[in-house]
Parts: C-alpha cells; structure tokens; sequence
C-alpha cells in the first residue's frame, strides 16, 4: 500500500517558509529588541488569519474544538510565543549560527517529549537521517560556539531553552491536531502566543513603533511567510506525521536560510557551510525516507458474524433474555 504524498509535500512548503525567518529577523534587529519583533509578528499574523477564520466558521468549515483540543490549543500557543521571544533574544547575545545550531536540536527534546508523553518510538532510520543532519550543521557553526565568552554563553543558554519550548510546542500540537482542525489550531496558537508577548511588552516596555518602514516590512512578511503560511502547513503535517518525523524536516531551515541569505543578505558561503548544508540536506531526506512515519487510524474492530464479540452479549443468549 502507498502512503500518500501530500503530508510530505505540505511539511517541505512549510520548511521553506521556515527558512525565511532568520532573513527577516535580520532585517528587522537592527534596531528593534527581540520581543518588540515577537509581538509584532505574532498580532500582524493574527490579524491576517482571524478572519479567514471566521468566514470558515460561518461556512461550517472549521469549529470550535472540543474543551481538550482547545486547552490543548492554548498551551501550544504560550509554548510558542516563549518559543519565540526566546529564540530572538539569543540573536542578540550570540552569533546566528550558534544559535541555529542549538535551535537545531529541538527534534531531540521533541523526539523526548513524544516518547514520554505520546509513547512514539523513532525508527532508526529516523535516528539515522538525524546524526547525519546534526552533523551538517556541526560544521556549519563549528567557528561560531563558544566565541561570545559569558555573554554568547547566554545566549546560548537562550537558544537551547528555545530549542526545549519548540520541542514542547510540537508534542503538545500533535495531540491537539487529533481533535482540532490545523486552520483553527494555528488562529487560536497565533492569538494565544499575540496575547502572552503583548502583556510581555506592557511589563518590560521596550519601543514598539517609530521604526523605519523596511523594518515594518519585515514585521509584515515576518508574519506572513514564516508563521501565517509556514506554521499552518506544519500544524497539518503534525496532524498526519510523526512528531520526530517533522522535527527532523525542520532542520532543513538552515541550510535553506543560507541560501536565502546569498541572494537577500549578499552573504558568501564558506566550504564548511556549503559541506555542512548538503550533509543537513542529506540527513533530512534520510529520515523521511522512513515512509512508515505516517500515521494511519487503526481499523475498526468488525466481529465475524459468527463469533461473538467479546464484549457483546451472545445472540442466542440475548434472545433468551429477552423471551425471559
């Protein structure tokens, strides 16, 4: 039996999306603090999505999920913005490839997360096509860890949390992808994590307008690249795929964002870039070859006509009862 291919084409739209962040984040920091980008981003896709979401639910496309999807919905949108804000703020303390390739890492908090909590064992090659990505992007920043003394260690530190909070994020949406449709999990992820980093900015009140327009630009695709389009087609793969499964094709975001940053940031490659990219690549389509990863709905139990189901009273002995 073929799998279908639909779930892997709609998770490689939603890495290239992925890939775009780092070049808009770029764009944006120089002269905005990490937070201000965060929230910036999250209500400018929230604005974009609520009221498609609306016409669908007037359609009777979408729903409101049950109370366990939406909690569920709920948790995955805090995880997101800390997510978020997190992975932001390391830029400003640490070099970009120290902190992609700490990023890196969420499949394995993921990978964690699903084993204790959704009990999904990884397949080896799964495990394989992660050693060999993992490796790539070793090489790609092999200058860059450890090179900012106390202050790269912080950021640093920031990153791996980012990579940790990811990882939830990504087990607590494939339990609520079971029962909540991907449209309105993403909406209600989006208002969620709008809501957490805007009472974040009324707190630490750093500047949220007076900026340049290329940086609302930024904010703008920020928005609708990367979170809007991107996070919406890996919510529906979350939904189809295993968690490690998607993890690991997340990792293809940095390659992909160097690629992005020769032609946008004019930025040159070097060999162990261009190495550690294909080696990341590599990895990637290593563990999506496990095509088993796809999950498919266990088949109904149908008792035999002739067999009684275990837990159903005997026909015979049913008559009998009733005759009784």
């Amino acid at each position: 039996m073929r799998l279908p291919r639909l779930p892997y084409a709609v998770l490689g739209f939603g890495v290239l999306a992925f890939a775009w962040a780092p070049i808009f984040v770029r764009i944006a920091d120089q002269e905005v603090h990490a937070l201000t980008i965060a929230s910036w981003r999250f209500l400018f896709a929230t604005a974009l999505m609520l009221p498609v979401a609306a016409v669908l639910f007037a359609r009777g496309r979408i729903s409101i999920p049950p109370r366990a999807g939406l909690l569920m919905s709920v948790l995955a949108g805090v995880f997101q913005a800390a997510h978020v804000w997190t992975w932001f703020a390391s830029f400003e303390h640490t070099s970009v490839g120290s902190s992609v390739i700490i990023l890196a890492m969420q499949p394995l908090f993921a990978g964690l997360f699903a084993f204790l909590f959704l009990r999904e064992r990884p397949a080896r090659l799964e495990y394989a096509g992660l050693i060999v990505a993992f490796a790539g992007l070793v090489l790609i920043t092999q200058g860059d860890i450890g090179s900012g003394g106390l202050e790269g260690l912080g950021g640093d530190l920031l990153a791996l949390l980012a990579a940790v909070l990811f990882g939830a994020y990504l087990t607590v949406g494939r339990v609520a992808e079971r029962t909540t449709d991907a449209f309105a999990f993403t909406t209600i992820v989006f208002a969620v994590a709008a809501g957490v980093t805007w009472l974040a900015v009324l707190i630490t009140r750093p500047a949220v307008g007076g900026f340049a327009g290329e940086t609302w630009m930024a904010f703008a695709l920020l928005a609708l690249v990367p979170v809007a389009l991107g996070y919406t087609a890996i919510n529906w793969a979350l939904g189809r795929l295993r968690v490690v499964t998607v993890a690991t094709a997340v990792l293809a975001e940095a390659p992909l964002a160097i690629v992005f940053s020769v032609f946008v940031l004019g930025e040159r490659p070097t060999t162990g870039i261009l190495i550690g990219g294909a080696l990341a690549i590599a990895g990637v389509g290593i563990a999506l070859a496990a095509r088993r990863t796809l999950l498919a709905p266990p088949e109904p139990h149908i008792p035999h006509p002739h067999v009684p189901h275990p837990h159903l009273p005997h026909p015979r002995r049913a008559r009998k009862d009733e005759q009784r």
